[in-house]
């Protein structure tokens, strides 16, 4: 790995590559895009839990290989709505992990 890679270099990489690549692509597509990975991670976690053709360290890799495939699209995504993507996974996460399901069942929070 070359070092560590932050939600805004993710970002903006993805962007120049993007652009290049897929010139006028419409929020919508890249939307579309997204829902294409998140049925590829469902696919490989059932082929993965039932032990559908193939074995199981295939499967993984292909859970891997579409757990950053959703990642990259969301920057994506994040780059045709105007939204920052590091500063919203950061105010996201902090909300987040304030939340604690078991003491606060009903609602995370406070019941």
């Amino acid at each position: 790995m070359d070092g560590i890679l932050d939600f805004n270099q993710l970002q903006h990489e993805h962007k120049e590559w993007s652009v290049h690549n897929f010139p006028g692509q419409t929020p919508e597509e890249i939307i579309l895009k997204l829902g294409e990975e998140t049925g590829e991670l469902m696919g490989a976690y059932a082929h993965l839990t039932r032990e559908y053709r193939g074995n199981k360290k295939r499967w993984a890799m292909e859970i891997e290989d579409a757990v950053g495939d959703i990642t990259i699209v969301l920057a994506g995504v994040c780059s045709a709505l105007g939204i920052d993507y590091q500063i919203t996974v950061e105010k996201v996460w902090k909300d987040v992990k304030q939340r604690d399901w078991i003491e606060y069942p009903t609602n995370g929070i406070t019941e």
